[in-house]
């Protein structure tokens, strides 16, 4: 399944069409005029690998899955994706 989303660089937003929702560039819930936004939460955030990044610069995060339509922040899975424990 593929996800879509578009950015509203004037207003500094991510605008999700699916699902009607808006965030700022912190994560947070944004309500657009007209529209109530309907997510539960804010965006998830993910864990920055700060090892990577003081090294190369380069900006490393820690991929999980979480539960959607739940006001809690909970992962999916306690392994990240790609990640198979034998």
């Amino acid at each position: 399944m593929a996800y879509s989303h578009d950015s509203d660089p004037k207003n500094c937003l991510y605008k999700c069409p699916c699902h009607n929702s808006a965030f700022n560039v912190a994560g947070e819930k944004v309500d657009l005029p007209g529209k109530e936004n309907p997510s539960p939460r804010p965006m998830d955030t993910l864990r920055v690998d700060d090892q990577k990044l003081a090294a190369s610069g380069e900006i490393w995060v820690e991929f999980l899955n979480f539960y959607t339509g739940i006001h809690e922040k909970k992962p999916s899975s306690d392994l990240p994706v790609g990640v198979h424990q034998n």
